[in-house]
């Protein structure tokens, strides 16, 4: 998972894109895409200590979070003998 605090600390300290990405493990363009949000809601450094990387989430990209919980689950087939039973 992508770390958002992280991000939007080292983001603080005036570290670049491409420092940022390789301190946190993430793609460049995905730390670009994390910058442009929190700019647009106004989410800058420091946070509040309680905000998880979940809710972060959630201010950030809420179409994703949205498109995320209405994904279907996958049909799980099971074989018991003679039968495939859908689980």
């Amino acid at each position: 998972m992508v770390n958002y605090r992280e991000i939007l600390r080292l983001d603080s300290l005036r570290y670049s894109q491409h420092q940022i990405a390789a301190n946190v493990h993430s793609s460049r363009n995905t730390i670009r895409e994390v910058l442009h949000a929190s700019k647009m809601k106004g989410l800058t450094w420091p946070l509040e200590d309680t905000l998880t990387n979940e809710e972060i989430l959630t201010l950030l990209f809420p179409a994703k979070v949205e498109m995320a919980t209405k994904r279907r689950s996958p049909i799980i087939l099971t074989f018991t003998g003679n039968w495939l039973v859908q689980v």
